[in-house]
């Protein structure tokens, strides 16, 4: 018997089997093995979901297909003690999913349940950081007061505290390189803003590199972006 096995996408393994002159094609899908980025929300979480994306990944980030958040049903799969990617066995890559109060024990949760699993831990600057968030909250506070009714997920983040994300950044780092301790081949260290992209990504997941740039991407300045192409539009058509 012969056990030749390839990789397509670093993701899924398939096993050719040659007996008695018989192929025998078996697709292995590694069900409990996910890709969980578990860095805090804008450090490039967005551009790492798109890089998943590239590399054959079914990567959810923040919305799932149906448009639902993923960080409530994530929050309440921990709180009810049941697996906690109930409704999202379908993605095999995860982002953007963290409220920060129970975030350190779900992250324990997704290690526990999903063994052999790869995290990754985007991070950035601290000040860099804060500055991009307050950005973020400040422009979803323009777009609520010009239209208090607008049902856009995410503009409902209308407030910043600058301790409190002081305390979620460090807490996060600290407790996550605690909890990886010695375990380099389950973690890695992933910074876009600095340059990080493929030559350090595809290596931790046993990937090869594709032949495009790697997505570098600024949520904020894209949607406002896109917005302002739908009014132009809209104002062409239809007059102010």
């Amino acid at each position: 018997m012969v056990d030749l096995v390839f990789i397509v996408n670093g993701v899924y393994p398939f096993r050719f089997c040659l007996k008695s002159n018989i192929f025998v094609c078996l697709l292995v899908i590694r069900m409990n093995e996910k890709v969980f980025c578990i860095g805090v929300n804008k450090t490039g979480t967005n551009s790492l979901h798109q890089a998943l994306q590239i590399l054959g990944y079914t990567s959810v980030h923040y919305l799932d297909y149906q448009g639902d958040n993923i960080k409530a049903k994530i929050e309440q799969n921990y709180l009810d003690g049941c697996n906690i990617l109930k409704g999202l066995e379908q993605y095999d890559a995860i982002s953007d999913w963290d409220y920060p109060t129970h975030a350190i024990g779900i992250i324990k949760a997704f290690d526990i349940q999903y063994p052999g699993s790869k995290f990754i831990l985007t991070t950035r600057d601290r000040e860099s950081w804060i500055s991009s968030r307050k950005n973020h909250v400040v422009n979803n506070q323009i777009e609520k007061a010009k239209n208090p009714n607008n049902p856009e997920p995410g503009l409902e983040w209308q407030e910043y505290d600058v301790e409190a994300w002081k305390k979620e950044y460090d807490e996060r780092h600290r407790e996550v390189l605690n909890h990886f301790k010695n375990r380099e081949k389950d973690l890695l260290v992933f910074n876009v803003v600095q340059g990080d992209g493929w030559e350090k990504l595809c290596p931790f997941l046993d990937s090869p590199i594709p032949k495009v740039a790697f997505p570098k991407i600024n949520t904020t300045h894209l949607m406002h972006k896109m917005k302002a192409r739908l009014r132009s539009t809209f104002t062409y058509f239809f007059g102010n």
